[in-house]
């Protein structure tokens, strides 16, 4: 076939693009991966560069909130100017194998510091890499810039099996003293919007006891109401007085109100005076719960999880 037009010269034109600029380690860099270890936070780290103008480190961390991937830059890596980038690209080549990509964002109030969230499905694979090589590259891009860092993996095996495998016991055994921003307390002053939601639900309960011969007249006398940012609520409720309801005379009810559905009751909570709400779940899930009671100098958390009727004790968490 004819061509439609005349091939022109630029057609024909190869590129060279250039070599990417390779940073080998530093030698001021830590040698090897770190592990860090504590109650509030387990860390593999490795600084392939590390010097007194600028820094560059990939975590792998896990908190009593999440697992994460965290790349620290600071300042400027010999060409590789982070002050003002948004996000970092990553590639991870292992014993010269493409062992998996990171996106890691700026993240707000930590200033140079670029994180990804760790999604399992996705990186194990760069996980299990990284673990059995035994030396690789990291090619940084950010805002038109790119970079390849070398590494060693001596001791990456150690430092993220231990990460991986303490992780899910740091997390499930989390508390409001470790975790703060992870629970939310079920407390504060008595409001008549959560006092009608309790009265709503506790209806027939309270008709009940209105149905006694000689009963006083019970009523919900205090409600305290907390609703998380995804629309699960909750409500402590006081309710009484009533003979049937216990040597004083009144008790406490646990009123939980998933999204888009009715109010679920739990029947009187005796102890402990305070009920911590665990924002962490899967989706879909109900939320786990901490039940606290205080022995002298000691508080003592207990979790309590869903079972698709009720909240059952799991585990008292050692302090």
């Amino acid at each position: 076939m004819a061509p439609f037009a005349r091939p022109v010269e630029r057609d024909c034109q190869s590129y060279d693009l250039g070599v990417v600029p390779f940073i080998a380690p530093h030698p001021s860099a830590d040698a090897e991966w770190t592990l860090e270890e504590s109650r509030r936070r387990l860390e593999a780290r490795y600084c392939p560069y590390d010097t007194e103008d600028g820094k560059l480190c990939l975590s792998f961390v896990c908190t009593p909130e999440e697992e994460q991937w965290m790349l620290l830059a600071e300042g400027s890596v010999e060409g590789l100017d982070v002050t003002e980038a948004l996000e970092l690209e990553l590639d991870v080549r292992v014993d010269g194998a493409l062992a998996g990509y990171l996106t890691l964002s700026a993240r707000a109030g930590f200033e140079n510091a670029f994180f990804a969230v760790y999604v399992r499905q996705l990186d194990d694979e760069l996980l299990g890499a990284l673990r059995r090589g035994q030396a690789g590259t990291f090619r940084v891009r950010a805002m038109k810039q790119e970079r390849e860092l070398g590494m060693t993996l001596d001791g990456s095996s150690r430092a993220l099996g231990a990460v991986l495998g303490n992780c899910g016991d740091l997390q499930r055994l989390a508390t409001p003293d470790t975790a703060p921003d992870r629970f939310v307390l079920l407390n504060g002053p008595s409001t008549e919007a959560a006092m009608d939601a309790a009265r709503q639900a506790l209806d027939d309960r309270i008709g009940r006891l209105l149905a006694l011969e000689g009963a006083p007249d019970p009523d919900v006398r205090r409600a305290v109401a907390v609703q998380l940012p995804d629309g699960w609520r909750f409500v402590d409720a006081l309710v009484g007085p009533s003979p049937e309801l216990g040597y004083s005379n009144f008790a406490r009810y646990f009123l939980v109100k998933p999204p888009n559905r009715d109010w679920v009751v739990f029947d009187p909570v005796e102890n402990p005076p305070r009920i911590y709400i665990d924002r962490k779940r899967p989706i879909g899930a109900w939320p786990n719960l901490l039940l606290t009671t205080a022995e002298r100098d000691l508080t003592i958390y207990e979790r309590w999880y869903w079972d698709g009727s009720n909240y059952l004790y799991r585990e008292t968490i050692p302090q």
